[in-house]
């Protein structure tokens, strides 16, 4: 059944876009390895309980960044020195932030990606594409054990800046490949408000990857199809 479940994927689809964070790596446990490495590195005494006050300090700014006017080089600056006033901690935000993004850059893939990626990659245009910035994720990638078999794109890959969910970031990817129908394209991601809503504006099959569950209003978007298991994905 799977034999024959790639045989299908392979004549079906031309290109697979993916989302980058949680869809092939492991977001959260990158990220509380790189922070606890990064205290480490600063001799630092490091708390279990840091990681969940940066998380939400994290996702919190990267949600009003656009609002905010900040430049992914604040960004990433400004959440450590929120951080660090919060937890009452002297350190450089910019060194510390410097040395945060370097320990990124060795991420940790999701069961089943590597096996389903090496079955794939060969047939089918495979694109990892995320709204986050280009460092430390294309690093990420090069560092990994996929390094090769998938082109990377971000929302830093295009002038205008374009992101999901704006069809045109799925659009401007596809201008540099020739796809012979909307039909032969597919998109993988965890997140209904951008992966499958962009997909559902776009015109493009979709694929919601529970990996990890996130709250969203059911009715946001609509996938054409749901697993639970990366390998499910064949």
């Amino acid at each position: 059944m799977i034999i024959q479940g790639i045989d299908n994927m392979k004549n079906r689809y031309e290109i697979i876009i993916f989302d980058f964070d949680d869809t092939l790596f492991d977001y959260e446990r990158t990220e509380k390895k790189a922070l606890c490495e990064s205290f480490k590195i600063h001799d630092l005494l490091y708390k279990e309980e840091y990681y969940e006050i940066f998380k939400t300090i994290n996702r919190t700014m990267w949600e009003i960044q656009g609002n905010d006017h900040l430049t992914t080089s604040h960004f990433k600056i400004k959440r450590f020195e929120r951080f660090f006033e919060k937890i009452s901690v002297k350190i450089s935000p910019e060194s510390f932030s410097n040395t945060y993004t370097e320990c990124s850059e060795n991420g940790d893939l999701i069961d089943g990606v590597e096996e389903v990626i090496n079955k794939l990659f060969k047939d089918i245009i495979l694109i990892a594409a995320s709204n986050g910035p280009c460092t430390p994720r294309i690093e990420k990638l090069s560092n990994s054990a996929i390094a090769g078999k998938l082109i990377f794109y971000s929302s830093e890959s295009f002038v205008e800046g374009y992101s999901k969910p704006n069809p045109q970031f799925f659009y401007s990817i596809l201008e540099d490949f020739k796809v012979s129908s909307p039909d032969k394209v597919l998109v993988v991601g965890d997140k209904l408000a951008t992966d499958i809503l962009c997909a559902n504006r776009a015109g493009f099959r979709s694929v919601l990857f529970k990996f990890r569950e996130h709250n969203e209003d059911k009715s946001i978007a609509n996938p054409d199809f749901t697993i639970n298991d990366f390998r499910e994905l064949l």
